[in-house]
């Protein structure tokens, strides 16, 4: 591994994606306010919680506030049938991912969707009458100098790229075919290093106006800007991505003519490294309100901000309070049963930034032993033989860090 090695970015994809819809705006192809079906050609959003009074508008796709359906990938393992971007759009065979709908009125609630996003990939498409992974050659990737990246057409390399490419690693095992295929570029394809997302970074003030890159990085929903996620206490934007067997963090603000740090691994569960070396990146540079919260400080805001359980059996959303049953005790129980299978979970507060709790252990087991948290740690798994009913226990009290417990509600 070194600076110049080749990774999925993952969701960074997304940030990518949207400059490239952006320059279509500025160019009058596309408007940010105006129905998206109204540009689709080679596919429609079916109708579903939208209406004429509140449509589908290219502002909520960016901002995930669209009222899009399905929240991420898994990709698909090397050798086996990858389905074509349509078919991930209806759901249809092979795909592993639930078709995408609209199924909350659009504009009302933020819900990350990388399933807007593959709507953006059609768009895209339909709007520039050229495949996406060229298009994004010519209108982002060259113009911002990143000559190591590139999106795969359908998402599969050829064997020079195969060549080049790291191979991704969970619980410190090579995946199988070493990397996940995502036909879903705009959302989760990018393949690029640490140093070409620097130079896109640095490159946005030339791949955008002014103007437009000042909307791009104001708040339009939540913490959302358009295509970059924004933590408005602190000034900074950026994005985080995570694949099977790939994981990447970029942070970025304008004080004092621009800081960013970006890191890449080649493993899932490396979110407290990355923490570490953004500590270590910021102690070496005096940025001082870039330091990561001490557990003392993060006490503090846990006791003084809702914070909820938020996961894929509930979008995400901010339904699932986590209520104080003694000092620096907090408790949340799901109110109906969780399907079987994997769930994915943090405990953050509504904007994302203020308490956003994670872990680099990324299954709970049987036992439920406690697991240890860390702030902007990955996403929580659990593996669930059984539907059933859980409770969330967080011990914030004066240990280390911060635990968590679940047990399943007989």
């Amino acid at each position: 591994m070194t600076v110049d090695t080749i990774l999925q970015a993952a969701s960074i994809s997304k940030s990518v994606s949207a400059v490239a819809a952006l320059q279509m705006v500025e160019q009058g192809k596309l408007s940010l306010d105006v129905d998206i079906n109204a540009d689709l050609r080679s596919w429609h959003v079916p109708p579903g919680a939208q209406t004429n009074g509140s449509p589908i508008t290219l502002r909520r796709v960016l901002s995930h506030s669209a009222g899009f359906t399905v929240p991420g990938f898994d990709g698909y393992v090397v050798g086996s049938k990858v389905p074509t971007l349509l078919d991930v759009l209806d759901g249809l065979a092979p795909a592993n991912s639930a078709p995408v709908r609209v199924d909350i009125l659009p504009g009302t609630q933020w819900r990350y969707s990388g399933g807007g996003y593959a709507v953006l990939q059609q768009l895209l498409e339909d709007t520039s009458t050229e495949p996406f992974a060229p298009m994004m050659q010519h209108a982002v990737l060259v113009p911002a100098g990143m000559k190591s990246s590139f999106f795969a057409p359908a998402g599969e390399l050829s064997p020079s790229q195969q060549a080049s490419v790291a191979v991704g690693h969970q619980d410190g095992k090579p995946i199988a075919g070493n990397y996940r295929i995502h036909p879903e570029l705009s959302a989760a394809g990018l393949w690029t290093t640490p140093s070409d997302l620097a130079r896109f970074n640095l490159s946005l003030a030339h791949l955008l106006a002014p103007s437009t890159l000042k909307q791009a990085l104001t708040p339009q929903f939540d913490q959302s800007g358009l295509g970059f996620v924004l933590d408005p206490s602190t000034g900074r934007y950026g994005h985080d991505g995570s694949n099977a067997g790939f994981e990447s963090r970029w942070q970025a603000d304008t004080k004092d003519g621009g800081r960013a740090v970006v890191v890449m691994a080649n493993s899932n569960g490396t979110r407290s490294v990355m923490n570490e070396l953004i500590r270590s990146v910021a102690v070496a540079q005096g940025w001082t309100d870039w330091m990561p919260p001490t557990h003392a400080s993060l006490v503090a805001k846990v006791a003084a901000t809702p914070v909820f359980i938020r996961g894929n059996f509930n979008d995400w959303a901010t339904n699932m309070p986590m209520k104080a049953f003694a000092p620096q005790r907090f408790i949340a129980t799901t109110a109906s049963k969780v399907p079987a299978g994997r769930v994915e979970f943090k405990i953050a507060s509504e904007d994302w930034s203020t308490v956003d709790l994670g872990s680099t252990a990324k299954v709970i087991g049987g036992t439920h032993r406690p697991i240890a948290l860390s702030f902007g740690g990955g996403n929580l798994v659990l593996d669930l033989p059984k539907p059933g009913r859980y409770r969330f226990e967080l011990d914030a009290r004066d240990h280390s860090t911060a635990y968590l417990r679940v047990t399943k509600v007989p």
